[in-house]
């Protein structure tokens, strides 16, 4: 059934506003319209219930599950920031981390961290102006409450830290120079700020994750959805949101973003493959792994399953990619994926393609309130890296052609701008997905396979 605009939002706000759904709303068909694309101004809500951040089955209880999620995130900020006592304040300032004890290398790494986020996460979407604007505060939050004294302070500490720790006009102690000025107007903080917070206090929670070059671009489009929430409440809690909701997403790809993989990955020079002297760019803005170090890891398992089902569903394109021009799926994928594609696409076109992410691969229950540790705790089973790298396979079938008639450096330079529309690329992934089409592949496959003949009818099997 095709749904006109209206119909769809409507049906969208049955979905997420009714306390009693009729039996044939179910959450598999919500799924399903989810698929194809959310409204903009139900995204927050759908979003939250689609990742199970609110239980489908349990509308009752999503203002209790909600406001258990946000008071354990205000207790986290409670937990690890502070501000910097004037020995530390000493102490960060000589820089003289060698001669220190394990008591100041910590403190010393605690401040690396900060710093490290503060330079990405000011560069964010940077044709977005939304992360350059100020927050406008909300009393609801106990961020920006002046009844909350030790909250208010909380938010400030990292400033003071990153001053400490680099005071110069480059890095931590820079004002906010790329931030939008409002006149007169007193800025308590940027949402690159928010974000920045947000980070820091996950790496402190995932210590064994810690922080690598492209989380920012995963929490964007979450913090930007949320904070453009409709209701005042929820926009007001926006923060506490993505927390929560960028951990699950961390459950599912943090393979991706292992310490040793951005050791090998994100600060390696590419050149123990032939093929780098013909790239027409630096392949470190492709996060490029070397193909040697990386398969044993897991990116290196995730290149080769996208490279064979590029070979399942076009062997010619495969054949040209790997055998004769030899361009690995590590040259460009690795970036596709390991950050979702941000930056493939525009931030409204990576909204529409989470959207598809969201609803296929995060049905199952995996948030509850119960306690903090189960938030933290991934599921046995994940469908999110089936989903990019099918995704990146239509990617390459979109542009099979272009592909096929250029070489190697002229592929590079195509796959490193991806010249299409999200939607012309989700006509590939719907292709893809037709049972009867893989079905009947597989099947002639199977019978190019059997060493004798079959009694066939007299005319003959047809494929259709």
């Amino acid at each position: 059934m095709e749904f006109r605009t209206t119909d769809r939002v409507a049906l969208f706000e049955l979905y997420v506003y009714a306390q009693n759904l009729p039996p044939e709303n179910t959450f598999d068909n919500f799924r399903k319209l989810c698929f194809n694309g959310v409204p903009d101004k139900m995204r927050p809500m759908v979003w939250k219930i689609l990742m199970n951040h609110l239980p489908f089955d349990e509308r009752g209880n999503w203002e209790s599950i909600q406001t258990n999620f946000r008071t354990n995130y205000y207790g986290l900020i409670c937990q690890f920031l502070r501000n910097p006592k004037e020995e530390e304040i000493i102490v960060l300032k000589s820089k003289d981390v060698g001669s220190t004890t394990s008591k100041w290398k910590s403190l010393f790494h605690d401040a690396e961290l900060m710093e490290q986020i503060d330079k990405d996460v000011r560069r964010t979407f940077p044709d977005m102006a939304f992360f350059q604007l100020p927050v406008k505060a909300s009393s609801i939050c106990p961020l920006y409450a002046p009844y909350n004294v030790l909250l208010m302070e909380k938010r400030h500490c990292i400033g003071k830290w990153l001053r400490c720790f680099n005071s110069d006009s480059e890095v931590g102690g820079r004002k906010r120079q790329n931030s939008i000025p409002m006149g007169s107007v007193e800025i308590l903080e940027y949402h690159w700020e928010v974000m920045l917070r947000i980070l820091y206090i996950y790496c402190k929670v995932n210590a064994g994750i810690g922080y690598v070059q492209g989380m920012n671009n995963l929490i964007a489009p979450i913090y930007f959805v949320l904070a453009n929430d409709s209701d005042e409440n929820n926009r007001a809690h926006a923060e506490a949101d993505t927390f929560f909701i960028f951990n699950s997403i961390m459950c599912e790809i943090k393979d991706l973003f292992t310490r040793s993989l951005d050791e090998i990955g994100l600060h390696s020079e590419p050149n123990s493959h032939e093929n780098v002297n013909k790239m027409p760019v630096d392949m470190s803005s492709f996060g490029y792994l070397i193909p040697e170090q990386a398969k044993t890891r897991g990116i290196g398992d995730t290149m080769e399953r996208l490279m064979k089902q590029l070979q399942k569903y076009d062997f010619e394109l495969w054949d040209d990619l790997v055998t004769v021009k030899q361009l690995d799926g590590l040259f460009f994928a690795f970036r596709w994926i390991s950050v979702m594609f941000t930056q493939e696409f525009s931030l409204p076109d990576c909204l529409r393609i989470w959207d598809s992410i969201f609803a296929e691969v995060f049905a199952t229950p995996c948030l509850t309130p119960a306690s903090l540790q189960q938030v933290f705790t991934a599921r046995p089973e994940s469908g999110v890296l089936d989903f990019l790298i099918q995704f990146s396979c239509a990617m390459l079938l979109s542009v099979k052609q272009e592909l096929l008639a250029g070489d190697f450096s002229e592929n590079m330079q195509l796959l490193q701008h991806y010249p299409l529309d999200v939607e012309i690329v989700f006509e590939k992934v719907r292709e893809l997905r037709i049972p009867e089409k893989t079905f009947i592949s597989e099947a002639k496959e199977l019978l190019e396979m059997i060493p004798f003949k079959l009694n066939a009818p007299k005319d003959g099997y047809k494929w259709v």
